[in-house]
């Protein structure tokens, strides 16, 4: 098979109907369950309605299963062996690889810089379902060094260390979020806006998901807005998908809720960080142009 055999069927959205069929598949000989959640909203936004059915629950824990993490491992090492980059880096490419197969828009030129035998060898091999089947925040989990070494691994790189980022552990993160919202009607819990401003990779809102549909969250870093987009797609469809007529359904329930009519309230959703001097002292530190100091300069911290 050649390599070019499959790079033109990787189209901007290709992989939405596979999320899609995903998400309500139930195949118990896997181990694997359908959230539902895409379906749920979907549902919600045809209707034009805050669902009256409870948001489908999901359990977010720390650890991946064992298999899962060997399938994703397998990936990455594709690409560390190609390109000599570690897995951190492989990971992040995977996300922006991943997020223009969901459709985002200006991922063409990332994509496009992914060696073609790796964006081949990812779409012949890649098991979305495997990414799906563990219900974890894969980018903290990664991005912090905890998948298994690979022959002499001493003395990585490793992107987390480099920019400081740590994610809060998801049993504090649950707890949180279970404390939040304790004593809330889950009716009255759907409507109310959870914000972070910190977001990350996103691993506050993953069981803020399970209460509300209204995300939202802000980073500096761009490649963690990536991230947390990720999540978004995987777990927290109204975190991504926000039609227009779904917002003003909200201002109105605000207002009838007592808010004034031009008061703030934070549209769901990211705000990435896309400043174009962030976006581009982003892409030079991710390709070792920039020191961590000179980094931190650009975006005027």
């Amino acid at each position: 098979m050649e390599i070019g055999d499959h790079l033109g069927k990787q189209y901007r959205g290709w992989l939405v109907p596979y999320l899609l069929q995903l998400d309500v598949t139930d195949n118990p000989k896997q181990n694997y369950h359908g959230h539902g959640r895409w379906l749920y909203w979907l549902d919600a936004c045809e209707r034009g309605q805050v669902p009256e059915m409870d948001i489908p629950q999901i359990h977010f824990t720390a650890q991946p299963a064992h298999e899962d993490v060997k399938h994703v491992q397998d990936c990455l090492k594709f690409y560390v062996q190609k390109t000599g980059y570690w897995y951190d880096r492989g990971w992040l490419e995977l996300v922006g690889w991943l997020l223009h197969g969901f459709g985002r828009a200006d991922m063409e030129k990332r994509v496009g810089e992914i060696p073609a035998d790796v964006r081949n060898f990812w779409y012949t091999q890649f098991n979305l379902g495997i990414l799906l089947r563990s219900p974890i925040d894969w980018s903290a989990y990664i991005l912090q060094g905890n998948l298994p070494a690979m022959g002499n691994s001493k003395g990585r790189h490793m992107w987390a260390r480099s920019t400081g980022f740590f994610a809060t552990p998801m049993n504090v993160v649950n707890m949180m979020v279970e404390m939040t919202f304790a004593g809330v009607d889950p009716d009255d819990a759907k409507i109310q806006t959870v914000g972070d401003p910190c977001v990350g990779t996103g691993s506050m809102l993953l069981p803020a998901s399970n209460h509300s549909l209204r995300l939202y969250g802000m980073d500096i870093v761009y490649d963690l807005c990536l991230c947390a987009e990720l999540n978004g797609w995987l777990w927290m469809p109204w975190l991504v998908y926000v039609p227009p007529h779904m917002k003003t359904l909200f201002e109105h329930l605000d207002e009838q809720r007592g808010g004034r009519k031009d008061e703030y309230r934070p549209a769901p959703g990211l705000s990435l960080a896309t400043n174009p001097k962030v976006v581009e002292a982003t892409q030079a530190y991710r390709a070792g142009e920039l020191d961590q100091g000179s980094f931190f300069a650009a975006l005027g911290m």
